[in-house]
């Protein structure tokens, strides 16, 4: 528009060149989002979710301290490092670990607990007072050979004297 003066067409043209600008510039923002073909699988493989471990497969497990253990689900091929919020001096007096998660499976999120499986326990108040879960993570096999390295259970893999794998009841 001109000062004063009345609407002319190249005022009028300008909103709707605007909008049009507007338009073409959100498409091409949105064709950038979109993947290409055969990029799928890059996609979803470069997210994934929280390592977990499904309860059911749990068959044997291994204190490496008091907050960090191995679980073997079902053996050492398949073996997740679970790191507990605080010490859990607890574990160490039982055979069997008794856990609690979201859908049969622990990932390390909130609400997941474990704690010594001993017979004569108030099961209610050791589920409600079990050791918080801080995180879990799935180990390869070099991966667990450095940790149990870490944790100065030998190159062999075999724990330390007087601190045998527990087997799950």
């Amino acid at each position: 528009m001109i000062r004063g003066g009345a609407p002319t067409a190249l005022s009028a043209a300008r909103p709707a060149a605007l909008t049009a600008l507007l338009l073409v510039s959100a498409a091409l923002g949105l064709s950038g989002c979109a993947s290409l073909p055969g990029e799928e699988g890059d996609t979803a493989a470069a997210w994934q979710g929280p390592d977990c471990v499904q309860l059911s497969r749990v068959r044997e497990y291994q204190l490496l301290d008091s907050r960090n253990l191995l679980v073997y689900a079902p053996d050492r091929a398949n073996a997740f490092h679970i790191v507990l919020a605080g010490a859990c001096p607890g574990l160490r007096l039982g055979a069997g670990l008794r856990m609690q998660g979201d859908r049969g499976r622990l990932c390390g999120f909130p609400g997941e607990r474990l704690s010594a499986a001993l017979p004569g326990l108030d099961s209610r108040r050791d589920r409600d007072e079990g050791c918080r879960i801080s995180s879990v993570q799935a180990l390869d096999p070099a991966g667990l050979q450095e940790l149990l390295i870490r944790f100065g259970r030998g190159e062999d893999g075999e724990p330390a004297a007087g601190e045998p794998e527990q087997q799950m009841p």
